[in-house]
This record gives C-alpha cells, sequence and structure tokens, in this order.
C-alpha cells in the first residue's frame, strides 16, 4: 500500500472517500492503479506492488528481477 499511496498522492487523491469508502474507485484512485498497471505491464516496477513490503521490494531490485530501476 506504500506504493499505491505515494501514485495515489500524485493524483490528487486520499485514501478514504468523503464518504468513508475505500479510495480505489475515486478519481485518483483508478489513475493511481492505471498507472501502477502501465508499470508492471513495462516491468519497472516489482511484482504484486500492493503487497509488498519495502524490504521485499528492496529484493527483487537487488536480485534484477524487475527490467529497470527507478
Amino acid at each position: 500500500m506504500m506504493m499505491f499511496g505515494f501514485y495515489l498522492a500524485k493524483y490528487g487523491g486520499k485514501f478514504e472517500n468523503p464518504d468513508g469508502t475505500a479510495a480505489f474507485k475515486s478519481t485518483a484512485g483508478i489513475s493511481a492503479l492505471r498507472c501502477m498497471k502501465s508499470l508492471l505491464d513495462h516491468r519497472v516496477m516489482v511484482p504484486d506492488p500492493l503487497g509488498q513490503s519495502a524490504t521485499r521490494t528492496r529484493e527483487y531490485l537487488a536480485a534484477n528481477e524487475t527490467r529497470y530501476t527507478l
């Protein structure tokens, strides 16, 4: 969720909508998920970015399991 939060903030969103629902269905949430999917499709982002810890993300990058590192 740490990575999703970064992209969500980039598009001006918050984790929770004013009505208390999750931000995945907000305009910013959808934009964030589309951006992340594009990065996943191009293998620029680590696999399963919504479920990875910062430690596991660094392990993926160190093992060169992504095409590029940002």
